[in-house]
């Protein structure tokens, strides 16, 4: 049923609250100090900084900052960018929105969904000769824009259209053959991108009714990526999708692999996505992971999931395990 909350678009109310709660326990301590200390370089991110700080620590000061960049368009995209970067700058509007819905001095919000409106519809027709992960993160936006726009009918259809590519993308071993495609020597960002993208809908839809993170088909669902993904955080020098792919077959490992410390700053950059499938289906793996990537810290990918999404700090596990539950 579809139930828009207008919280913040990736964390409940009570996931907030029990962040407020926990805010000076030894799990949470040192992320609260990395959002406070945060101190960002351009006006989006400012704008996002400020909106959390208003939702998540009754900051009404940061909210009317925050405000002032949602409503004066300094955090527009400038034209002539490419097309994922004006849905990044959408969606990040989009959450800002859901922060500030309730703040004392938003009350132009109506005049402003008006605009928004047109923007997403504008960034939602263009959508032909599309990557792979640049249409994923479409529809991220469809879904997350329907939430704001209180739009059944185009949430609806964005759910669809993820249950099609959990159907038709992704593979039981958890690689995304159609995120490979593009420039050569940067699939492993796309394949992470697109995981992502499908869990960030995944989590916006579930706390507005629909619950996509149960949808499964033969045993594959969004989470079925991260454990592929999470093997070459460890062995970068093993991808495989940026050599030639014939048809359907899985390249050979060789040529095209990231540098290791390239692999990682892409695995830190979008680091929310292993808050997010943590959260869902705990693993000693992941948690392995995250102990070195905490606390995270993701602009696109919900910001602060290490404070809304961990409630305490697991002990870190051997790499082992892993490697005897991969079929690679």
């Amino acid at each position: 049923m579809f139930d828009p909350q207008h919280c913040a678009l990736y964390f409940s109310a009570e996931q907030g609250r029990r962040a407020r709660e926990l805010r000076s326990s030894d799990s949470l301590r040192g992320a609260w100090e990395a959002l406070l200390r945060r101190r960002p370089t351009n006006a989006p991110e400012q704008m996002q900084q400020d909106s959390l700080l208003y939702r998540l620590n009754d900051d009404l000061e940061a909210g009317e900052r925050a405000l002032e960049l949602l409503q004066s368009g300094e955090t527009a995209m400038a034209r002539g960018v490419g097309h994922l970067a004006q849905t990044v700058n959408l969606l990040l509007q989009t959450q800002c929105h859901e922060l500030l819905h309730d703040h004392p001095l938003f009350s132009g919000r109506g005049a402003w969904l008006r605009n928004y409106a047109q923007r997403v519809e504008t960034c939602l027709k263009q959508d032909e000769g599309l990557l792979h992960v640049e249409v994923t993160w479409l529809n991220l936006l469809r879904l997350t824009s329907a939430i704001a726009l209180e739009d059944e009918g185009r949430f609806n259809r964005a759910c669809e259209l993820f249950r099609e590519s959990v159907r038709r993308d992704l593979h039981f071993d958890g690689y995304i053959r159609r995120a490979a495609d593009g420039r050569k020597g940067e699939s492993l960002g796309r394949m992470l991108l697109t995981a992502q993208a499908l869990c960030l809908c995944a989590e916006a839809a579930s706390l507005a009714g629909e619950p996509l993170w149960e949808y499964d088909v033969r045993g594959v669902s969004a989470l079925t990526p991260t454990p592929y993904l999470l093997y070459y955080y460890w062995y970068p020098e093993r991808w495989r999708w940026d050599g030639d792919i014939e048809d359907n077959e899985v390249p050979q490992e060789g040529e095209g692999a990231p540098r290791g410390d390239e692999a990682r700053a892409l695995y830190r950059r979008h680091a929310g996505l292993w808050e997010l499938a943590q959260a869902r289906s705990p693993s000693p793996d992941r948690q392995q992971l995250l102990d070195e990537l905490r606390p995270v810290f993701d602009v696109q990918g919900g910001g602060p999931l290490t404070l809304t999404h961990s409630a305490t700090r697991e002990r870190p596990t051997g790499r082992r395990g892993i490697l005897g539950r991969l079929r690679l």
